[in-house]
């Protein structure tokens, strides 16, 4: 019986497809409309490292996520200081959201397995 899949024909697909999304966000408070991207496994594993931290977990989804299309970063990690001291959470929680909302991360389904 032949093979039902072409493994490498599958790999080489999945490693040639370009899966990153981009789209913006306007945040009002700053008058400003932000470029957002998908979070890439790696920036979602930084990220996701202050789980427990929501606050730091929403501001590092910011610095990973504002980015363009041509891969320019908005902000560095250098800035986090400067959110928590001086930038409405309000508004770092709405693009940390998109930013979650377009990678495919619910966090309802991290809510659900902890209760």
């Amino acid at each position: 019986m032949a093979n039902k899949y072409d493994v490498k024909a599958l790999r080489e697909k999945v490693m040639a497809s370009d899966d990153i999304k981009y789209d913006e966000v306007y945040v009002k408070e700053w008058d400003a409309t932000l470029p957002v991207k998908t979070l890439s496994a790696g920036e979602m594993k930084q990220v996701m490292k202050y789980k427990e931290d929501e606050t730091r977990m929403m501001m590092l989804a910011v610095v990973y996520g504002c980015k363009t299309e041509e891969g320019e970063a908005v902000f560095t990690e250098k800035d986090v200081a400067k959110f928590e001291a001086e930038k409405s959470f309000g508004a770092l929680m709405r693009i940390g959201e998109k930013i979650f909302d377009i990678s495919g991360f619910d966090g309802k389904a991290e809510n659900e397995a902890k209760n």
